[in-house]
């Protein structure tokens, strides 16, 4: 916030930085330490550099991980490989939902983009907030529900127990969307397939696994997340002088003491907000109660934060 004087009075206006606690470094993808993996004769590639000349048409893949990018990347390079594997430590609940929204589609040619936006908006909010609290108050019902429509989509001889059913009650983690039901037809049609297991070593011709089972590969796919970044990579100051966090203590989990036009909204999967919301409609909602502008005394100098890299405000 800067001031300035008009006679006797200071006018204050408002330059606020909404940033991110700690979000995804879109460029260190994470891979796990995995045995053997330089004597794999393959492919490793993680997502986020995904090599543009990469081919894998007819090619045997494996999939490391269950998480959106497996779910959403698998079905797609099914349609060519020769065969892809999704291989995960354990399950997790995964849902289908169509990915065209066609009451966002009739509401735009009915009500305009802008109205049919907020109407859409507060319609998605409202489901994932019901489908949270049914899953808290009700979780043997909603456990068997989810369940039941993975089923539904699958093959009788599916072994839905192992690969779809896991130990966790819904929403203690988040739920996975599979966009048009893609993935669970990949594996119907016999292009894909899961394997639940612990991974022992990489081999010159695939990964060795802990129960002594051995998946061939020409390519290891490691879907395996991203490294966190504090604030995303910003360094903040006040006045010209470096605030370090670590420095300073959080009001409600948000703004920062010293910076007094900063606030920042966690990122990470167990934060408040995160675990049932995507970040900016959480940050939009906590944002639109965070700057509330309040007068400015002369007993309470003027502070300017500002993003020593560029922070815009995310709402």
């Amino acid at each position: 916030m800067e001031q300035g004087r008009q006679g006797d009075r200071r006018q204050p206006s408002h330059a606020s930085h909404a940033c991110p606690r700690l979000e995804h470094d879109h460029d260190a993808g994470f891979t796990p330490e995995f045995s053997g993996i330089e004597d794999f004769a393959g492919t490793v590639i993680h997502p986020q550099h995904w090599p543009a000349e990469l081919d894998h048409t007819g090619k045997r893949v494996v999939v490391i991980g269950s998480g959106a990018t497996a779910i959403t990347l698998i079905p797609s390079m099914a349609r060519t490989a020769g065969h892809v594997t999704m291989l995960q430590r354990s399950p997790s609940y995964v849902f289908s939902m169509p990915a065209h929204d066609s009451l966002a589609h009739a509401l735009r040619k009915l009500v305009g983009h802008e109205r049919a936006h907020r109407m859409v908006r507060r319609k998605n909010i409202l489901f994932t907030r019901a489908t949270y609290k049914a899953s808290r108050r009700m979780p043997k019902l909603m456990r068997r529900l989810l369940i039941a429509n993975v089923r539904r989509q699958l093959p009788r001889h599916f072994d839905v127990d192992t690969h779809f059913t896991p130990r966790y009650a819904p929403w203690d983690q988040r739920l996975c969307v599979v966009p048009d039901g893609d993935l669970f037809k990949a594996i119907s049609a016999g292009r894909a397939s899961v394997v639940t297991d612990h991974i022992d070593r990489f081999t010159k011709t695939g990964i060795l696994l802990k129960s002594g089972q051995e998946l061939t590969a020409d390519i290891a796919v490691t879907a395996t997340g991203l490294t966190m970044s504090p604030f995303g990579g910003i360094r903040l100051s006040v006045d010209g002088r470096e605030t370090k966090p670590s420095d300073t203590m959080a009001y409600k989990a948000m703004m920062l003491s010293g910076c007094r036009n900063s606030s920042s909204r966690s990122a990470t999967p167990t934060s408040r907000g995160r675990s049932r919301s995507i970040w900016s409609a959480s940050t939009s909602a906590a944002c639109s109660t965070t700057w509330t502008p309040t007068a400015t005394t002369p007993s309470q100098p003027s502070s300017t934060t500002r993003p020593s890299n560029g922070c815009h405000t995310w709402i």
